[in-house]
């Protein structure tokens, strides 16, 4: 479904379609994956290891090796709130849960659409190997 409010621009990774005759890349319009390929890369992304925007990503990687236990769970639901919030001001968190299974670190993030309301989720795990 299309959202004008969501924005245009291109999903990762990229897609070569036809436009009128020419191959090449198009930016897609009001997709839901634009929002979820920037959740994936505020994830993935630690502060510090973007050029020329160093403040983007997230501080997981201080934290990611506590043990599993509220503490863990508070600081992971912390860090991510807070790139969130600074990185995509199109949804609101609504929940972010985190499971540790051995070196395994499960993260779900439950999120709306402020255009529409309508509930999403993403799930990322972490090897801390």
């Amino acid at each position: 479904m299309e959202d004008i409010n969501i924005g245009v621009g291109v999903t990762f990774p990229l897609n070569v379609t036809n436009n009128s005759g020419k191959s090449g890349v198009y930016p897609v319009d009001g997709d839901i994956r634009l929002i979820t390929d920037n959740l994936v890369s505020i994830l993935q992304y630690t502060i510090g290891q973007r050029v020329r925007q160093e403040d983007f990503g997230n501080r997981l990687v201080s934290i990611i090796e506590e043990p599993n236990n509220l503490v863990l769970d508070r600081a992971v639901y912390t860090y991510l709130r807070l790139a969130i919030n600074k990185y995509e001001p199109r949804i609101t968190v609504r929940d972010i849960h985190t499971v540790k299974n051995g070196n395994i670190v499960n993260i779900v993030i439950t999120y709306n659409l402020i255009s529409n309301g309508s509930e999403h989720s993403l799930g990322l795990s972490y090897n801390t190997n």
